[in-house]
């Protein structure tokens, strides 16, 4: 695919998006102006920037480009299939939105490229938004839990949790009080639980 084609998809799919994330202070006059998409997607890069010019400054225009380079970048290297869990596509796709990326890989390219520097305070903030909400769960702080163990530690746990399943599941069955807190009273009678609380208290 040509440059010209790459660049016109790119207008075409992008220019608004971009548009919007141009600061008042990068305008050159009192305001923002209506700029004509089809003399930008119509031309070449290079003829594009200089038309763009007439409007904005340079720090905007820098912007444009590095996004259209890792853009170029994209489409013209192979490409890979990775297989996520749904919560973390969720999560990645929440993070597309809030920096407004136009795909996963430009989304990577928020975090990780030198292209995108100028986004960092968007990156951050996108990062505080999608992390406090996505990752208060007992899932994810388990998976990170037993990726810093040993595959040993790891069966222990797992044991662990299993053994904790099925006494509960006991005692649940067994149980018929209904006055004070018999889960409180269940869960300090519990010997599992005991052995891990000496742990938190040292």
């Amino acid at each position: 695919m040509s440059d010209n084609t790459l660049w016109h998809n790119y207008i075409t799919q992008n220019f608004h998006r971009y548009i919007s994330t141009v600061e008042n202070s990068e305008w050159k006059g009192d305001s923002p102006v209506e700029i004509d998409i089809e003399k930008v997607r119509g031309q070449e890069p290079k003829q594009a920037y200089a038309y763009l010019r007439q409007f904005i400054h340079d720090t905007a225009i820098k912007r444009l480009q590095n996004r259209f380079r890792a853009h170029k970048h994209r489409e013209t290297t192979g490409l890979k299939n990775i297989q996520l869990k749904e919560h973390y596509l969720r999560m990645l796709d929440r993070f597309k939105d809030q920096v407004g990326a136009a795909s996963y890989e430009e989304a990577l390219d928020f975090l990780l490229s030198p292209d995108y520097r100028e986004y960092q305070a968007e990156v951050n903030t996108a990062k505080n938004v999608i992390g406090g909400a996505e990752y208060d769960s007992d899932e994810l702080f388990l998976n990170g839990l037993m990726s810093r163990l040993t595959k040993y530690d790891r069966q222990r746990v797992a044991l662990a949790i299993e053994k904790t399943y099925f006494s509960a599941w006991r005692t649940a069955k067994q149980t018929k009080k209904r006055t004070g807190d018999p889960i409180d009273e269940a869960i300090n009678s519990f010997t599992l639980y005991q052995v891990v609380k000496k742990f938190t208290n040292t």
